[in-house]
C-alpha cells in the first residue's frame, strides 16, 4: 500500500479518490476550501492551498507521500509541475516538466508550438502584426471556463482594444491573445498515450448552453467524424507528443470540427472536470479513471476493455440563466436518471449561469435518436423547469 496525495477536493475528483482506495492506497487530499465535497468528513483532508506549490511540496514531505496525483483542474496540475521542478522528487514522476506543462496550458505558448509543428490550429496575431477585419476571438492566455473571452464578428479597433483589456484583466499573468475565429461544432478527444502513441481514445460532442465558452452538455459521439479526419487529428496529436516527449498518460483535447478539418483549441493532461470521467465510464464501461491514475502511481497505461455498443448517456449541468432561489424542479419529459450529483441545496440562492449550478445530470437514452432529442431539449433549456407551479 502506498501513500497517495490527491491534489483536489472538488466533487469531480471523487472517482479518482474512489479508484485509489479500491487499488489499496492510503489517500490524502489537500485544498484550500474546507467546504468542498471531498474535504467534508474526510479523515485525511489537509487544508493546504495547493495553488502554493511550495506549500504543496512541504505537505508531501511532511506526510511521507509516495505518489502525487493532480486532480481535475489546471491549477492543481500546474502546482504539481512546479513542485516537481522545485524538488525533483520521484513522487511527481507522472507529472510533466514545468516547461512542457506551460507549453500545453498557456494558450499563446501552445499556439506557437502548433505553428512550429504545422498543426491545424487557429492563427494567432502577435502585437506587432496588423489585426484582421475578419471574425476573431480574444482571450486570456491562462484562464479557463470561458473567463475573459470575447468573440468579434466584425471587429472594430476600439472593440478589439476593449476585448484585449478585458482578457488581460482575467489573466493571472496579465496576457491576452488574438486569433482567428473558427466556426464549427465543439468536440473533445480524450486519448491515452503509451510511448507517445495513442492506445485508446474517446470522442465526445460538446455544447455550451449557459455560457458560450463553457461546456455544460455532452455525450459520446464516436461516429460523428469521418475516419480520415479522426486519423489526421490523432496523427497531429502524436506528432505533438513526440515533439514534447510526453510521458504515458492522458492527453485531452478540445477541437472544433468545421466539416472538413479538426482545429485544435485547447489541450490538457489533467483529468477533465464536471465528472467527464463518469460520462465515459457510464457510456463504454469502467477503465478511464484507472488509465488516468496509472502513470502517477507507477502503473502501465494500456487500453481497457469497452462495451461492444456504447450506452446512450447524456451529461448536462443544470443552471438558471437569471439566477434565483432553488426550491424544486420539474422535468418536462420522462427521464431515466442514471446519476444525479447535487451541487446546490433547497433554499439556496443561485448566481446566474454558468456559476450557479444546481446539479449534474447523467440521463440514459434508449437510442441515438432519443439521445439527440434529450440533448436538444437540454440545449434549448426546455428539459426542466425550476420552481414550476
Amino acid at each position: 500500500m502506498a501513500k497517495v496525495l490527491l491534489v483536489d477536493t472538488n466533487f469531480s475528483a471523487g472517482p479518482l479518490q474512489g479508484e485509489l482506495l479500491q487499488l489499496g492506497h492510503e489517500v490524502h487530499l489537500c485544498g484550500g476550501n474546507p467546504h468542498d465535497a471531498l474535504a467534508k468528513a474526510q479523515p485525511n483532508y489537509h487544508p493546504v492551498n495547493y495553488a502554493d506549490a511550495h506549500a504543496l511540496a512541504a505537505l508531501a514531505d511532511q506526510l511521507g507521500i509516495d505518489h502525487v496525483v493532480p486532480g481535475c483542474n489546471d491549477r492543481a496540475y500546474l502546482s504539481c509541475a512546479q513542485a516537481r521542478q522545485h524538488t525533483g522528487h520521484t513522487r511527481y514522476a507522472g507529472v510533466d516538466s514545468l516547461d512542457v506543462t506551460l507549453t500545453i496550458n498557456d494558450k499563446l505558448k501552445f499556439r506557437q508550438c502548433a505553428r512550429q509543428l504545422d498543426l491545424t490550429s487557429p492563427r494567432v496575431y502577435l502585437p506587432t502584426e496588423a489585426l484582421p477585419t475578419t471574425p476573431m476571438i480574444v482571450k486570456p492566455v491562462d484562464a479557463f471556463s470561458g473567463q475573459g473571452i470575447t468573440v468579434l464578428s466584425t471587429p472594430k479597433p476600439s472593440e478589439v482594444q476593449h476585448a484585449i483589456a478585458h482578457a488581460k484583466a482575467c489573466s493571472a499573468t496579465g496576457q491576452a491573445l488574438v486569433e482567428d475565429w473558427v466556426e464549427g461544432q465543439l468536440y473533445s478527444h480524450s486519448a491515452f498515450l503509451t510511448g507517445q502513441r495513442i492506445v485508446q481514445s474517446h470522442v465526445v460532442v460538446e455544447h455550451c448552453v449557459a455560457h458560450p465558452h463553457a461546456v455544460d452538455t455532452s455525450h459520446l459521439a464516436p461516429h460523428d467524424l469521418p475516419a480520415q479526419a479522426l486519423a489526421r487529428l490523432e496523427t497531429e496529436l502524436q506528432r505533438l507528443a513526440q515533439h514534447l516527449a510526453l510521458g504515458d498518460g492522458l492527453l485531452h483535447t478540445q477541437f472544433i470540427w468545421d466539416g472538413s478539418r479538426c482545429w485544435l483549441i485547447e489541450l490538457t493532461r489533467r483529468c477533465p472536470g464536471d465528472l467527464y470521467s463518469q460520462l465515459i465510464e457510464l457510456s463504454v464501461g469502467r477503465g478511464y479513471v484507472r488509465q488516468y491514475l496509472a502513470p502517477f502511481v507507477g502503473n502501465a497505461v494500456q487500453a481497457q476493455p469497452t462495451q461492444a455498443e456504447p450506452a446512450h448517456v447524456l451529461r448536462h449541468t443544470l443552471t438558471l440563466p437569471e439566477g434565483g432561489v432553488l426550491h424544486h424542479l420539474r422535468f418536462n419529459e420522462p427521464l431515466q436518471i442514471e446519476r444525479w450529483v447535487p451541487v446546490a441545496s433547497t433554499g439556496e440562492a443561485l448566481t446566474p449561469a454558468p456559476k450557479g449550478r444546481i446539479a449534474l445530470l447523467f440521463a440514459r437514452a434508449t437510442s441515438v435518436e432519443n439521445l439527440k432529442h434529450l440533448a436538444e431539449r437540454a440545449i434549448s433549456r426546455t428539459l426542466f423547469t425550476v420552481n414550476a407551479p
